[in-house]
């Protein structure tokens, strides 16, 4: 495992001024102790993620609750990706979680992601909860239904943040937008960050919001955790919509200090 050393509270500090500013990405947030790593290079393709996330850092995971949501990784685009269907394939309510090693609370937690949005969602959403160990939910973010029938593609899908389902704009198809999200559980307080073209609105920027739970102090264990609902809103028996929708997720990363 490569080895870290622990920036001072300032220094952390400046370095996530640094990052909101434009200047820098979360994948260059350096001196910061390494969770979580997933990139999925390793994994063959049609399958499902590997659980044991080969590679640095060692010790973390990915678990399932249920089904899992509908995910494999896939080569495109000269690059492999964890592709997450919004589908019936499976059964709705399963999850996956990306399993950080432990840290003490309270803490200060870097989440980032790459997401491509390759189908628009319809009847259905996939939700991207940051949690812990303990089950406590401190962000939840979720892409939603943007059509209504496979002939009325908008272009993108709709970024909302749960529970009181605040729209944060629009993501365009087929374009890379990267995540970035900083949990501060001395402060209950997170920030996100998620790149966009110019003409969808540009960055979404969200500073200094309240988490929806804070997490207890302690040894907790950071999670992403992905879902999928593909349930029809409208109709029950009989009558069932066709529900589909795509992405694909690089890069993950959980990065944390105290």
């Amino acid at each position: 495992m490569k080895s870290v050393f622990i920036l001072s509270f300032r220094s952390l500090a400046l370095a996530s001024l640094i990052f909101f500013s434009g200047c820098t990405t979360p994948w260059k947030l350096t001196g910061v102790p390494m969770l979580l790593s997933a990139n999925f290079e390793s994994n063959a393709i049609n399958t499902p993620p590997d659980p044991t996330l080969p590679g640095d850092p060692s010790g973390d995971s990915i678990e399932t609750d249920g089904t899992g949501p509908n995910a494999k990784v896939i080569q495109a685009d000269g690059n492999k990706w964890l592709s997450v269907l919004n589908s019936r394939d499976r059964n709705e309510g399963g999850r996956l979680r990306f399993k950080a090693n432990a840290i003490t609370y309270p803490a200060r937690i870097f989440y980032s992601w790459k997401l491509k949005m390759v189908e628009g969602l319809m009847h259905g959403s996939i939700t991207m909860a940051i949690k812990d160990g303990s089950g406590n939910t401190n962000v939840e973010l979720r892409l939603e239904d943007s059509r209504f029938n496979p002939q009325q593609d908008a272009g993108f899908g709709y970024l909302y943040l749960m529970p009181d389902r605040e729209l944060l704009g629009k993501l365009p198809l087929n374009q890379l937008c990267d995540f970035f999200l900083e949990v501060n559980h001395t402060t209950h307080l997170f920030s996100l960050a998620v790149s966009r073209p110019a003409d969808m609105g540009g960055t979404i920027r969200l500073d200094n919001r309240s988490l929806n739970t804070n997490s207890p102090a302690g040894v907790q264990y950071p999670v992403f955790e992905l879902s999928n609902r593909t349930a029809p809103p409208e109709f029950t028996g009989w009558l069932v919509n066709p529900t589909s929708g795509a992405v694909w997720i690089d890069q993950i990363q959980i990065k944390g200090n105290r």
